[in-house]
């Protein structure tokens, strides 16, 4: 008996590391000091997707308000946990129906004028 759960815990362990493996689909630098319209063609649009993952790099952070996920077919995927404040380093991440995801779009602002907001997001 302790064989038999000891082979399912091990291949539950081999698994969950590509279960949770995100790919990164845009790295972005962006201009904002005003809440800005953006519209991020992904790299990897061949992959179905189902969950979303928003990484803000630079000091001073950013807003994000109104993000969603678009498909190939051009349907619009709101993911309501990414809106808000970042900063340096902060994530987020939300889940949708599984697709294959063309944009991520978003309206998005820096906290500090003048300083551009990088962005990165990550799909799995």
């Amino acid at each position: 008996m302790k064989a038999f759960l000891g082979s399912i815990v091990t291949v539950l362990l081999l698994a969950a590391p590509a279960a949770q493996a995100w790919t990164e689909v845009a790295y972005e630098t962006i201009f904002a000091n005003q809440p800005t319209f953006q519209q991020i063609i992904l790299r990897n649009s061949k992959a179905e997707y189902q969950e979303v993952m928003v990484q803000v790099m630079n000091p001073n952070g950013a807003r994000i308000q109104r993000a969603e996920v678009i498909t190939e077919q051009g349907w619009s995927k709101p993911v309501w946990r990414l809106e808000g404040d970042y900063r340096f380093g902060m994530q987020r991440s939300d889940v949708f129906q599984k697709a294959k995801i063309r944009y991520f779009r978003t309206y998005l602002t820096t906290l500090r004028p003048g300083e551009p907001v990088r962005l990165r997001v990550m799909m799995r």
